[in-house]
């Protein structure tokens, strides 16, 4: 898709940016929702909101917290 990081384009500092907030939106709205709709339906929930990540940021995630 559109917004994924295509390989081998440069990264730039508004991508390294705009990565990093996603990440930290999704940490939180992850626990907020997974308390109101359930571990499953938040996730997808809260991946929904916080806007797309790509597969390797969210297991960046997942090992710090």
């Amino acid at each position: 898709p559109a917004h994924e990081h295509r390989p081998g384009a440069p990264v730039n500092t508004q991508y390294v940016y705009d990565t990093k907030f996603k990440q930290n939106a999704f940490g939180s709205l992850l626990g907020e929702y997974s308390a109101i709709f359930g571990p499953e339906d938040g996730q997808r929930l809260a991946v929904g909101d916080s806007g797309p990540l790509d597969e390797a940021s969210l297991v960046e995630h997942r090992e710090v917290t």
